[in-house]
């Protein structure tokens, strides 16, 4: 049995502690949590109208795309009009059913629990991923401690939490069947899962059975086991599509490769030469690291490795992401957050620590820090 250090502990603590006062922050005895859902101010009027009842916090000027979520979660069968009226584009949102589904089902069909809970999500996936890493990482030194520390303080992860978004959820959903020693049907079942909270989870579907697989790996169970995983997504799709029609949302989310990156990346050294911005710096820093995960990803190549396929397919999702997406940085982050998770996992199994690598592929972490601590809900 591994010895745990009061440096350990110390260690621990701080990890849950920052993240605890991150959401504290966040937090208000009228309306709980609810400022980590993003309600906006200019989307009051469309809002469904069972939450005129409910408090929660409205930002000014505008909200964030969690609000329609955690909407969809007061009606996760898209049955009432005003449901539809309160969201951007219905069809395009209710792909991502997942979490609104978990909210709805959690707070058993009560709307002002279901509003509680849906910011919590993410939280609890938080801490299942604390949890998760301690165990498979394990025995825990200096080493291991900075790449928990880098994955569950990444922008990524941090930014789904602030934002009560699905990428969070959907990319542990991914990374079980990637690291555990499962068959491919029963990663069928959590692939099946991630893709129903975040559609870009077709990617890891592919990936985990692009190749070997770890258990039986039969070309037959291997082949049963990717449409598993694909069958609940079509079937959601189907029902949405015949509901609601085809989505209109997601111009601009894709590009040329590096078309969207370079034009981000020039925005921002404008801006920090302009104004010495530490948001611009953040988004250089951003951009430069996440291109540097993806092409050493893609020089360390694993293909038996479900693991090293998942991150390498995000790798080249990153190169495609466009305008929409890099305005803001970290918003990137959260979208290619399998493949930083990814190459912070293999870096861990190299034989000897890479600390200036880690540093500075992982630097851009502090700017989501920065912005959670200063973000005006």
């Amino acid at each position: 049995m591994e010895k745990k250090t009061a440096g350990h502990y110390f260690w621990l603590a701080g990890v849950i502690g920052l993240m605890a006062v991150l959401v504290a922050l966040r937090y208000d005895s009228r309306h709980g949590l609810t400022a980590l859902i993003q309600f906006g101010a200019d989307a009051e009027a469309t809002k469904v109208p069972a939450l005129a009842d409910i408090p929660h916090h409205v930002r000014e000027p505008r909200g964030f795309d969690g609000q329609f979520y955690a909407q969809i979660a007061l009606d996760p069968l898209l049955r009432d009009p005003a449901t539809l009226a309160a969201i951007d584009d219905p069809a395009y949102r209710a792909r991502r059913i997942l979490m609104p589904w978990a909210a709805y089902l959690v707070g058993l069909g009560q709307p002002a629990l279901i509003i509680q809970l849906y910011p919590l999500l993410d939280l609890v996936c938080w801490g299942f991923l604390l949890w998760w890493l301690l165990r498979i990482l394990a025995p825990i030194g200096p080493w291991q401690r900075a790449i928990i520390t880098g994955i569950v303080l990444s922008s990524g992860t941090l930014e789904t939490v602030r934002l009560s978004l699905t990428d969070l959820p959907a990319t542990l959903l991914m990374l079980v069947p990637c690291i555990a020693a499962i068959s491919p049907v029963r990663g069928a079942l959590w692939l099946g899962l991630a893709n129903l909270c975040r559609e870009t989870s077709v990617l890891g579907t592919f990936a985990y059975f692009a190749g070997p697989v770890r258990g039986p790996a039969k070309p037959s169970r291997r082949a049963l086991g990717l449409a598993l995983a694909l069958l609940p997504l079509a079937v959601w799709i189907l029902y949405v599509n015949f509901r609601l029609g085809r989505p209109q949302a997601g111009g601009g989310n894709f590009s040329w490769p590096l078309f969207g990156a370079w034009g981000a990346l020039e925005l921002a050294v404008r801006r920090f030469t302009s104004e010495l911005s530490p948001s611009a710096l953040g988004a250089i820093a951003a951009i430069i690291g996440l291109h540097w995960q993806a092409l050493h990803l893609w020089r360390q190549r694993r293909l038996d490795d479900p693991l090293w396929r998942l991150g390498a397919l995000f790798a080249v999702l990153l190169v495609f992401l466009g305008p929409k997406v890099w305005e803001l940085p970290l918003g990137a982050c959260r979208s290619v957050l399998p493949m930083t998770i990814a190459f912070n996992l293999l870096l861990a199994r190299e034989t000897r620590p890479r600390w200036v690598l880690f540093v500075a592929t992982n630097l851009y972490s502090l700017h989501g820090i920065y912005t959670f601590l200063t973000y005006r809900s």
